[in-house]
């Protein structure tokens, strides 16, 4: 029959212990350093991903500036057969009236409606 000693046994379980220890540490490590890796990657694509809208809004703001264009409207315009305002045709809204504590109300000039019955 085999005496066992108490004191191997308490150094078998301090080993133990610290084996364990070391292996929490390093799986951990192990797990930040993939997470961080990970990020980089996500990062890298949100990055690349935010170029492309980049480039797409500079080249969507071009076009809206070329369809902005005063001239390339005049020229739809009259293709459409559309003519330019005769004076006393356009009544501008956004000018400052000498009286600017009163109210702008808009009015409308009646229309008379003849039937043909």
């Amino acid at each position: 029959m085999k005496v066992e000693d108490p004191r191997r046994n308490r150094e078998m379980k301090q080993f133990a212990t610290a084996l364990g220890c070391l292996f929490l540490l390093v799986m951990t490590f192990a797990w930040q350093h993939f997470k961080a890796i990970e990020y980089g990657y996500k990062i890298e694509a949100l990055r690349s991903q935010r170029d492309g809208l980049v480039e797409m809004n500079r080249a969507l703001r071009l076009e809206e500036a070329s369809l902005r264009d005063p001239e390339r409207i005049d020229v739809l315009a009259r293709k459409m057969g559309m003519m330019p305002p005769q004076a006393g045709q356009v009544i501008r809204m956004d000018t400052v009236s000498s009286d600017a504590a009163s109210p702008v109300l808009a009015s409308v000039t009646p229309i008379t409606v003849i039937s043909s019955r």
